[in-house]
């Protein structure tokens, strides 16, 4: 991989006559951005079930309080548009939209501290209900750094924290989950997102059908 990287970069060096330090983070960094979401993540099909499952463990499961409003920032709280999302954060490096629920998800790839993760923020009607951060490089042994920060953070000195979930006082909620890759999955329980596939099951099973003809389509069309 890098000795591919590495060919095309004196090319690119050469055509545009960069000094080195620019030309080589210039280059990796285009070339890192049209690899890395137009071939991973975009390919993590998420179902109805995938939010109802969400919805499931952070409402059922045990999980410790904090006083902390839970989200993404300050100036980007649940139910921002996703307008207000590419003022703060910036233009998406990719984005998917499912019409059948007024779902739209915009893909980033950010540098938090030493660390690179895939963020996404998941829009309903125009409005965040839910993001997520996937750090792909961090295993499951070495999850101490992340737990330390977000007990640092949410919680006070006498709270043990082992992975459950912590709710604020606004029915948000932070899901952590390492099976695969560490994920913290941001979430707000009380959004129209919610409220609308857990109206009732009539709805719900509907919306599980129209997903699965749309999949029997593609599939048709494919095989």
């Amino acid at each position: 991989m890098k000795r591919h990287l590495h060919k095309y970069y004196k090319k690119f060096k050469k055509l545009f006559n960069f000094n080195n330090e620019y030309a080589r983070m210039l280059y990796y960094q285009s070339f890192y951005y049209k690899s890395f979401y137009y071939q991973s993540p975009r390919h993590k099909k998420h179902t109805i079930d995938t939010y109802l499952k969400l919805h499931q463990e952070c409402t059922n499961s045990n999980f410790i309080t904090t006083d902390l409003k839970i989200a993404f920032s300050d100036d980007l709280p649940f139910g921002s548009s996703i307008r207000q999302a590419k003022k703060i954060i910036g233009t998406p490096n990719f984005k998917s939209e499912d019409e059948d629920i007024n779902l739209e998800i915009l893909y980033y790839r950010l540098l938090i501290g030493s660390h690179k993760v895939k963020c996404q923020l998941f829009f309903y009607e125009n409005e965040l209900f839910l993001y997520s951060y996937t750090f792909s490089h961090i295993k499951n042994m070495n999850n101490n750094e992340v737990l330390e920060t977000i007990k640092a953070k949410y919680l006070n000195e006498n709270q043990k924290y082992s992975k459950e979930i912590i709710k604020d006082n606004y029915n948000n909620c932070l899901h952590f989950e390492d099976e695969v890759a560490l994920t913290l999955s941001y979430t707000s329980l009380s959004s129209k997102f919610y409220n609308k596939i857990l109206e009732n099951d009539i709805e719900i099973q509907k919306m599980k059908n129209e997903e699965r003809n749309k999949n029997s389509k593609t599939l048709f069309k494919r095989i």
